[in-house]
């Protein structure tokens, strides 16, 4: 089975004014390329009203947990909260307060103090949890590898032992987070996948990192959560089954693991697998968050 892409499921808002007119933009991607589109140079924050923008005039963009700008050669020059950076490359973002102006138009970038919240809502509940089938549960406490019966489990017993030295060496979010879920597909082949966030104010869930297109059921999802444990389900119509498993360090319970298969059903070891890997995964998200 191919190893499909792993991606971040970022969120970027802005607050636009121009003309005595704000709006509220967002943009589901790491970066956003600000101008006046056209059909040859689409632009992500299309400001076509304001003809002092350049077609591609500023990028603004999300790496490694910063905010950057960059000046893309524009006529009129990019101002972050009044200090020219045309011709100065890429620069860092006031984590607070943070204004660009381009053109005669004003863009308040919105910076969440709580990096879970530069993530996707998770969309609302669908159908799904209707015609789905629960093969398994397993309590998180019940952690432990089964012992390999071939070459190929040994190997993969190697790597989840390897997985807490990979997931500490990520300093950020957005680093961690496509990891783990790109390990974790190393050891578990799926055609699918996520891992879905608590929020730390309220009972959101967000939806942070996904490879290929994931049936996410939002009830699975936080019995998961609330009940610590991990889950193996199968539609009751077709072979398409998955996996959704708990993070949960020192009694803090962060969110889920989810894979899926089209059609290829999960192995006997597969949920205990990850459940161990969920909770490596769950020990250095709780060392990044921390910080």
């Amino acid at each position: 089975m191919d190893q499909p892409k792993v991606q971040l499921a970022s969120l970027l808002r802005f607050v636009v004014s121009h003309a005595g007119q704000e709006k509220v933009r967002t943009v589901q991607k790491q970066e956003a390329v600000i101008g006046r589109s056209s059909p040859e140079s689409p632009a992500d924050i299309d400001l076509s009203l304001d003809t002092n923008v350049s077609r591609r005039h500023a990028r603004i963009w999300l790496e490694n947990g910063t905010h950057w700008v960059e000046d893309l050669g524009s006529k009129g020059g990019t101002l972050v909260n009044g200090i020219e950076i045309k011709g100065l490359g890429q620069r860092p973002l006031p984590s607070v307060g943070a204004v660009v102006e381009v053109g005669n138009t004003k863009i308040r970038v919105e910076i969440p103090a709580d990096p879970i919240h530069s993530f996707l809502l998770l969309p609302p509940a669908k159908a799904m949890e209707t015609s789905v089938n629960l093969e398994m549960s397993a309590d998180l406490s019940a952690e432990k590898l089964v012992a390999p019966d071939s070459i190929a489990a040994l190997q993969n017993l190697v790597k989840v032992l390897e997985l807490p030295l990979q997931f500490f060496s990520a300093a950020t979010l957005p680093d961690l987070l496509p990891l783990i879920l790109e390990k974790t597909l190393a050891v578990i082949p799926a055609d699918a996948g996520a891992i879905l966030l608590n929020s730390r104010n309220n009972d959101a869930l967000h939806l942070t990192t996904l490879v290929g297109e994931p049936t996410l059921s939002e009830p699975l999802a936080r019995r998961a959560i609330a009940q610590t444990i991990g889950l193996a389900w199968r539609m009751n119509e077709g072979p398409r089954c998955g996996l959704y498993v708990a993070m949960q360090w020192q009694g803090r319970k962060l969110g889920v693991i989810c894979l899926e298969r089209k059609e290829k059903v999960f192995g006997p070891a597969d949920l205990p697998t990850l459940i161990v890997i969920s909770r490596f995964a769950a020990c250095a998200l709780d060392k990044v968050l921390a910080k």
